[in-house]
């Protein structure tokens, strides 16, 4: 199957909306949930995965959520402009060096190197596109 044409990955989620991914989008998402399955807290939601709606071409950030029946295979769907936070303690690189994205209640999200001084503030809608294609961010 073309990855393009591949409709037949459902995705459902908690607030009910299904999202028609790629078969590439699912294997991330498959790998992400059996990685997490058994080593999250209960209630926590795990890490972001980026995928896109083939129906309505939407980007969106899936993370796994408790399904109330002991396991994770529920999921979180937040819009990828909106889901920059979801991103805040992941690793990056800022100007080619490793750094970290922080400043979860700032207006605004910080990428910072700290070893080498380097602190960048970016949109949170900027970092979860940077985040989604590489998290590879310029200052």
């Amino acid at each position: 199957m073309s990855e393009t044409s591949t409709l037949e990955r459902p995705v459902y989620t908690r607030s009910g909306r299904v999202l028609q991914i790629t078969d590439t989008d699912a294997a991330a998402w498959y790998a992400v949930r059996e990685r997490e399955d058994t080593k999250l807290p209960q209630y926590a939601l795990g890490t972001p995965v980026v995928v896109t709606d083939q129906l309505t071409g939407e980007r969106f950030a899936l993370q796994t959520a408790p399904c109330g029946l002991g396991c994770r295979c529920a999921a979180d769907a937040t819009p990828l402009d909106e889901a920059g936070r979801l991103f805040v303690g992941h690793e990056c690189t800022l100007d080619g060096k490793p750094a970290v994205i922080a400043g979860r209640q700032l207006d605004a999200g910080v990428v910072a190197n700290y070893p080498n001084g380097g602190r960048v503030e970016f949109a949170w809608p900027t970092i979860a596109r940077i985040m989604a294609n590489g998290g590879e961010f310029r200052s």
